[in-house]
């Protein structure tokens, strides 16, 4: 990522494509996104997130999630149940609203027919049906759980709002807001 460059990220990795089969690559990957942030922001992730990926699995991994130690409002999920969320977007969120990210980036990993062989996704430059796809289904884990299906539409809205999201990208957040409002997924805001 661009320094300086406020996007939330919502990538599909293909471990081979981007070249980080290995751990040593992997590591490699999290120390450029900002290493692993503290053991308190790292205990929130776990305890609002366990509950959701326990009831998951992707070709036989367990799933986990991660905080990455940057300010950058982003999240990375990775082909073989990793899920990596920025400091900067989890200290954003209220709990629900975590849960919202972390449901939306098991969207793109049960999202199985449709994953993109690619490196990334950008913020303003994402695929807004894959985007759409993998909020309704992240509305769906979110509601399996008993976590209020709005959480995500909020969780949207309040990175829209942020003074850290690009003015530039707000359109296609807002589109995504408008498709699920158009499938009744949405409360009023």
């Amino acid at each position: 990522m661009k320094a300086g460059l406020w996007q939330i990220v919502c990538p599909m990795m293909l471990l081979a494509a981007a070249g980080c089969a290995s751990s040593r690559s992997r590591s490699l990957w999290v120390h450029r996104h900002g290493g692993l942030a503290a053991e308190g922001d790292q205990q929130r992730v776990q305890r609002v997130t366990m509950p959701l990926l326990a009831k998951y699995s992707t070709n036989g991994h367990r799933l986990s999630a991660q905080v990455l130690d940057t300010d950058v409002l982003g999240a990375f999920g990775w082909r073989d149940g990793e899920i990596y969320i920025t400091r900067g977007l989890a200290d954003l969120l209220d709990d629900e609203e975590l849960a919202a990210v972390v449901a939306h980036e098991l969207g793109h990993l049960l999202d199985h027919g449709h994953v993109r062989a690619m490196v990334g996704l950008q913020g303003c430059k994402q695929d807004l049906d894959a985007e759409t796809r993998a909020d309704v289904i992240g509305i769906e884990v979110l509601r399996q759980q008993g976590i209020s299906s709005n959480a995500l539409p909020r969780m949207l809205e309040r990175i829209i709002t942020s003074d850290k999201w690009p003015p530039e990208c707000h359109e296609r957040l807002r589109q995504r807001l408008e498709r699920l409002s158009q499938r009744g997924e949405t409360a009023t805001r």
